[in-house]
């Protein structure tokens, strides 16, 4: 997670002379849904939900209609899991989820630019750090927390006009740890707004 955060401050350094150079800078945040499977019988489906918010950098465009861009971001998730210890019971837990990372993504306008609102679709690939913080019936007086780094995949649809854009993604943290649970890879909906500088 350290190592994440410095790298994090060291692109977001370099952001101002590199957007002199023809790159674009922006920023965008928002709300995210979602829901986590578990990877071995008697785990129930994790409800999530929270709030996300995102640096960007973008060069100019590979082509008229395709372009790259980077995203680095934190976003903060929280829910209710319920793991079956007996046909008629189960235990429910609660979490708290910090993700902290980077994404690498496309983004292609499939009806082109040359349109006042622009439709465009965006997926990529990234690395994050994950806190997991759990609390529940078979972790008594404290909770219990995992740290890691995994890799994420992320795709959507925006609409961009002039300088402000909105975006769903499905972004996939794959093979997270929650303690007390075991492994699962976790699904969020970032649902966001935002503004290139």
């Amino acid at each position: 997670m350290r190592r994440i955060l410095c790298l994090t401050t060291l692109l977001l350094a370099a952001a101002t002379p590199l957007c002199a150079q023809g790159l674009r800078f922006g920023a965008l945040g928002g709300i995210a849904l979602g829901a986590s499977t578990g990877t071995y019988d008697g785990v129930g489906v994790n409800s999530v939900s929270g709030w996300g918010a995102a640096l960007t950098l973008a060069p100019d465009g590979l082509t008229d209609d395709l372009t790259a861009r980077l995203d680095l971001g934190f976003a903060a998730l929280g829910g209710q899991s319920f793991l079956l210890t007996w046909p008629e019971s189960q235990d429910q837990y609660d979490f708290d989820t910090g993700v902290l990372g980077g994404s690498l993504n496309l983004v292609w306008n499939f009806l082109g630019s040359g349109r006042r609102a622009t439709p465009y679709f965006i997926g990529g690939v990234g690395y994050y750090g994950v806190r997991v913080q759990t609390a529940g019936p078979m972790l008594p007086g404290a909770a219990n927390t995992s740290t890691e780094g995994v890799v994420g995949y992320n795709a959507g649809l925006g609409l961009r006009e002039s300088k402000f854009f909105v975006e769903a993604r499905l972004t996939t943290l794959k093979n997270v740890s929650v303690p007390a649970l075991g492994r699962t890879d976790l699904y969020n909906v970032p649902i966001t707004v935002g503004l290139w500088f």
